[in-house]
């Protein structure tokens, strides 16, 4: 619990459309398997500003969402999730706009980094000589 990290900033993003009453981001999501950031498809509502989840179609999910059975089925929990009156044509609608944007996710590049200088170590050989080793992390950058 110490380490909580924030899933997704919709701060950052590769591209964001609102498209009649959802609004889609292509982003990136912390994956905690990979312990890094992939990209996703992230969905939320155009006309509410909480009390909603934000819709979550990650990049190494992007296999099922082919299937249109689970597309429907994945649809029909997210509007649950979005807070919406559940109906056959918003559920449609929201599947085939997940659908209809799964290239737009394989397209999307990797979470843009910047490389920060965290310390240097100094490695002793058996020689006699040593070397200076740099240490590096990459953080995010902030996109807002």
């Amino acid at each position: 619990m110490d380490n909580l990290r924030p899933v997704i900033d919709l701060t950052r993003y590769s591209f964001k459309r609102t498209l009649g009453e959802f609004v889609l981001y292509g982003t990136w999501v912390f994956n905690d398997d990979e312990e890094d950031f992939e990209p996703c498809l992230a969905i939320i509502p155009a006309n509410r500003t909480g009390g909603y989840r934000p819709c979550i179609v990650a990049l190494s999910a992007i296999s099922k969402y082919d299937s249109p059975k689970y597309c429907a089925e994945a649809a029909k929990l997210f509007v649950e999730g979005l807070g919406m009156a559940d109906g056959i044509a918003r559920v449609h609608t929201l599947a085939t706009l997940i659908h209809d944007h799964l290239l737009d996710l394989l397209k999307m590049p990797n979470s843009p980094n910047e490389s920060v200088l965290i310390g240097e170590v100094k490695i002793a050989h058996g020689d006699g000589t040593s070397s200076v080793v740099l240490l590096q992390d990459h953080v995010p950058l902030a996109q807002a």
